[in-house]
């Protein structure tokens, strides 16, 4: 947790004496979590992570990396689109529309590279006799609208 607590401290542009201060504790108490030596409290913990920008995922998940912190903050659902674009329903309707395509495209590239033939996929595809249509039709729509 050191180094990934300097690593997004220094990100921050701040430095340990900073960091230490805006969260009430000494430079040196930093300077020994950085270095392996102390642990912290998930208090503390959660301050520092808003003040450096990081998820407290970041610090405690050796795992994780900068496609999981893609994967935290895009927008998954109708409703995230909805609520970012609150003002305009038909740009959001166009944005979860090509998302929902993309991801269907995505695993699509996946099964064929996994060897599934395009009737294997049971989803609805033209490949098993179904129209295909779906979010990626009205994606189709959705998209000329939001660009004209």
């Amino acid at each position: 947790m050191g180094e990934r607590l300097r690593r997004a401290r220094r990100e921050a542009g701040l430095t340990q004496d900073q960091l230490a201060s805006r969260v009430g504790r000494k430079k040196n108490w930093l300077s020994d979590i950085e270095r392996g030596r102390r642990g912290i409290d998930v208090h503390t913990l959660q301050r520092i992570a808003g003040l450096t920008g990081h998820s407290i995922e970041f610090f405690t998940n050796p795992a994780f990396s900068e496609k999981r912190r893609d994967e935290l903050l895009r927008p998954v659902t109708r409703e995230d689109w909805r609520l970012i674009y609150a003002d305009q329903p038909d740009r959001a309707a166009a944005h979860a529309s090509l998302d929902e395509a993309f991801r269907r495209a995505q695993q699509m590239l996946a099964d064929a590279g996994a060897g599934a033939g395009p009737g294997d996929r049971g989803d609805g595809g033209a490949g098993d006799g179904g129209t295909g249509g779906g979010a990626s039709d009205a994606a189709a729509g959705d998209a000329g609208d939001a660009s004209g």
